[in-house]
């Protein structure tokens, strides 16, 4: 007795059931992928947002300008990946960036594509933080800033903002 077996469709596949051929035929694989779960954005990614990542000078002049046309004060760190005072520093910046709607941060790293910038704010040490009033004009450079000076430095920023927003008032 010959045997039950479907007889093969010239240029298709025999991918199980005749339903399972049609639907991977027509919608593909995808038919069978669950989109993945929406998940709420992490606390860290919203407080990474706060501070910019600057990747040109010309980026950093523009954002510059633009923060100077809301008012206000910005503040520029300038650091790098190697730097392990810049990576202790980066995390206390962005608290700080959450705490201060008010001011605009920026950040920098050392790499062939920032150095124009690096080099015409003559920046020799990392990190350093440039504290810039709403015309764009230097308030403070702070070079070579340690992870002890930090607390003084924050509370310098923070009385910086509220004399700027006091002028502005």
């Amino acid at each position: 007795m010959p045997s039950a077996t479907r007889p093969a469709v010239a240029g298709l596949r025999n991918w199980g059931t005749p339903t399972m051929t049609l639907l991977l035929l027509l919608g593909g694989s995808a038919a069978f992928n669950t989109p993945p779960p929406l998940r709420p954005p992490l606390r860290s990614s919203l407080l990474a947002m706060q501070v910019q990542q600057i990747p040109s000078p010309a980026e950093l002049r523009a954002a510059v300008t633009a923060s100077a046309c809301e008012g206000g004060i910005s503040v520029v760190l300038f650091g790098s990946k190697q730097c392990a005072a810049c990576r202790a520093l980066l995390p206390r910046t962005r608290r700080l960036a959450a705490a201060r709607r008010d001011v605009r941060f920026f950040s920098l790293e050392s790499s062939k594509a920032t150095a124009e910038a690096f080099q015409y704010h003559e920046i020799t040490a990392v990190p350093t933080f440039l504290v810039l009033d709403a015309s764009g004009a230097i308030l403070e450079t702070r070079a070579g800033l340690a992870l002890a000076e930090w607390p003084a430095f924050r509370s310098h920023v923070e009385a910086l903002a509220d004399s700027c927003d006091a002028w502005a008032a």
